[in-house]
């Protein structure tokens, strides 16, 4: 199993003979500071031994046999006893750790601040003056490998490429972590990664997000989005996509998915079909209304305790009705709108807006509930807004002599 820890350089060298490659692993300096946390972590086999990884599915171990630990501080590496340098193929040729100071002997050499080992063996070891080890000041440690060519097998995966990650920020953001360093991501490396903390990367795009089915937590607020979809991410459990430029947004089918936070956004629509563990949404200052608001409350799931942040202000661009926030009530979710005094308090609805009629057959200058009906004859055309079920009061105005007024149409827009 290819397991990885540390962003490594590898490159081929020369051939050895006609069935073996020499490979060449560098871990540098800036790996050895990422890791300096006291001792062996991350990936690595108890705290005796740690994986070193490089292309074609060939990794160095480094382990300490004594059964003590391997530790680092800042760039050096100590350990009470001996470390062993063990290659998951061929045979190790050469051993080079550049560092300011050392006291390491037995089969080592010394120059130019160079510890160097040469042999021809499954192993290089070091063994401490004085039954310790410490090397300070380590730039960085390289492993010559000789490798019979027909053990060697291309490492597969996904690309970390533009036909899969198409936006360049993204795809720049993978390459520089650990797991994409070597721009393929391998069955282990997906599932190693679990959170995702890309936020304010002028990112355009998260194509490619479906390939880390492993994610629990997407942080991808204040970018360029205008469209995601987390729909093949089914182990999330949270998504901030908040501060972009979204007018589509798929959730559907996520349903370890708890909190959504998606506001500041174009969306004019939105559902949470399958998303069975959702208990906190946030969804305002988008453009959710109407039709798109009734199906976001059929969509949401029955729980015992919801809250769905659907207006900053009153006045937003979404709307929930007085029925439409007893629908989402009645499945367990509390609205709720930011009060400037108060904070978030629970949201009863608006009114439902009174649909728009439109009236013909009476002369200009006539007012319907008080609102003049506009035009310059006798058949003009005017729209009015009243309540379904409500008086409607007609108010003459002059009519021409030798004029009667037969019939009035209204009809709903």
């Amino acid at each position: 199993m290819k397991m990885k820890l540390f962003s490594l350089l590898a490159a081929v060298l020369v051939s050895l003979a006609a069935n073996a490659e020499t490979k060449t692993i560098v871990w540098d300096s800036r790996t050895i500071q990422s890791i300096s946390l006291g001792k062996s972590v991350g990936q690595s086999m108890g705290d005796t031994a740690l994986i070193v990884f490089a292309k074609d599915n060939i990794y160095l171990k480094m382990e300490d046999l004594s059964g003590t630990n391997i530790d680092f501080y800042g760039r050096g590496l100590y350990t009470n006893g001996q470390v062993f340098f063990t290659p998951s193929k061929g045979k190790l040729t050469q051993v080079v750790i550049n560092a300011s100071q050392q006291n390491v002997a037995d089969g080592w050499r010394t120059q130019d601040n160079q510890l160097i080992w040469t042999g021809d063996s499954p192993r290089a070891y070091i063994y401490g003056n004085r039954g310790s080890v410490a090397i300070e000041g380590i730039q960085d440690i390289s492993f010559t490998v000789e490798v019979p060519t027909d053990t060697i097998s291309p490492v597969s995966g996904v690309e970390v490429n533009e036909a899969n990650f198409p936006d360049a920020n993204f795809r720049r953001w993978i390459q520089s972590q650990s797991y994409g360093s070597d721009g393929v991501l391998t069955a282990d490396e997906i599932a190693y990664v679990k959170t995702m903390n890309i936020y304010d990367k002028y990112i355009a795009s998260l194509q490619g997000i479906e390939f880390f089915t492993a994610l629990t937590d997407l942080q991808c607020q204040r970018n360029q989005l205008t469209s995601l979809d987390v729909s093949k991410n089914t182990a999330l459990t949270n998504l901030a996509a908040f501060d972009n430029q979204l007018t589509s947004l798929n959730v559907n089918g996520c349903a370890a998915l708890t909190g959504l936070s998606c506001s500041g956004n174009r969306l004019s629509s939105l559902t949470t079909f399958g998303c069975t563990s959702l208990t906190n949404l946030t969804c305002y200052s988008n453009q959710i209304k109407g039709a798109a608001m009734d199906s976001l409350v059929m969509s949401l799931p029955v729980v015992s305790s919801g809250k769905i942040n659907v207006l900053y202000y009153k006045d937003e661009a979404n709307v929930m009705t007085t029925t439409q926030a007893a629908a989402a009530k009645a499945k367990g979710w509390i609205p709720q709108w930011f009060d400037l005094n108060y904070g978030w308090a629970e949201y009863a609805g608006s009114e439902p807006e009174a649909p728009t009629y439109s009236i013909s057959g009476i002369p200009a200058g006539w007012k319907v509930n008080g609102e003049v009906i506009a035009g310059s004859d006798t058949t003009s055309v005017g729209t009015v807004r009243f309540p379904e079920g409500a008086e409607v009061i007609f108010t003459p105005a002059n009519v021409p002599a030798g004029k009667k007024i037969k019939s009035i149409k209204v009809v709903r827009k």
